[in-house]
């Protein structure tokens, strides 16, 4: 029984030899495949390509229009889009100094273009030399930064001297003394989901927001308020407004704060008016 068992034992060995050659065997092949492929293989910057530098897109140039042209396509003049360039330069302005970085002043007539003509982001890219992807953030981007500046640009008269020119500008322009705003709502159309859409629909059967502003003599925007639905009327989104608590807390006699006038109705004189002061 020992020498069947001991022959066993041999055989086994013998088998786990011959498997051991055979993959040692195989190791050799591969390293001499692998040798012969790096004899016949292209040198190494022949196969990874170099890097060239980036060749700046050719974009836009804006002020190289006519006055009238850069008025009607940014509903601006030439003077104040520089200014609001200057204004939020420093949170428009690319951090990565590279050629194909977006020029600031780029940024700013293109989001104006947008919201002057409503038209579509891929549009408004072609136009300027822009991607749409690109222009969607770049939207966000001047968005957030003249939202951080409104507080500072839309405001109502706060000083006894402010509130005083304004005045002299309404009565001025239409003989109406004691006047600080002319206020007035409008519709400003957009497209709603399907489970609110009721509460969006105006008096005119279209969805929009309807917002309220007002404004001084000189047609500079002092309060604007976009918080509520089509549905809304003006009277409610006057009455949740900040004016009636505005007007409140403005101490100066003899205001009236609004004012609509149409052009076919006559301009009262100061004496009618003050004998309609009750």
């Amino acid at each position: 029984m020992v020498p069947i068992l001991a022959a066993l034992h041999g055989l086994e060995d013998l088998i786990a030899a011959q498997l051991l050659q055979q993959q040692a065997a195989q190791r050799r092949r591969r390293r001499r495949r692998r040798a012969r492929q790096a004899q016949q293989a292209p040198p190494r910057h022949l196969i990874i390509p170099q890097r060239h530098p980036p060749i700046p897109r050719i974009r836009a140039s804006p002020f190289k229009l006519t006055p009238e042209q850069i008025h009607t396509l940014y509903r601006l003049d030439r003077d104040t889009i520089t200014s609001i360039v200057d204004m939020i330069h420093d949170d428009i302005v690319s951090l990565i100094d590279i050629r194909t970085a977006i020029p600031p002043l780029l940024k700013v007539v293109s989001v104006l273009h947008f919201l002057a003509t409503g038209t579509y982001q891929h549009t408004v890219g072609q136009m300027h030399g822009i991607s749409q992807p690109v222009f969607s953030r770049t939207l966000n981007q001047v968005l957030d930064a003249l939202l951080k500046h409104a507080p500072e640009l839309i405001t109502m008269p706060r000083t006894a001297q402010e509130i005083a020119n304004t005045k002299v500008g309404f009565y001025s322009l239409a003989g109406m003394p004691s006047c600080i705003g002319a206020i007035n709502c409008t519709h400003v159309e957009l497209v709603v989901a399907h489970h609110n859409e009721v509460v969006y629909r105006n008096r005119k059967q279209f969805h929009s927001i309807n917002v309220q502003k007002v404004c001084d003599a000189n047609k500079i925007i002092t309060h604007c308020c976009a918080r509520f639905p089509g549905s809304t009327h003006d009277s409610m989104v006057l009455r949740n407004s900040i004016i009636p608590r505005y007007m409140e807390r403005t101490t100066f006699v003899a205001t009236w704060p609004f004012v609509r006038r149409t052009v076919q109705d006559p301009v009262p004189s100061p004496i009618q008016v003050m004998r309609a002061i009750p």
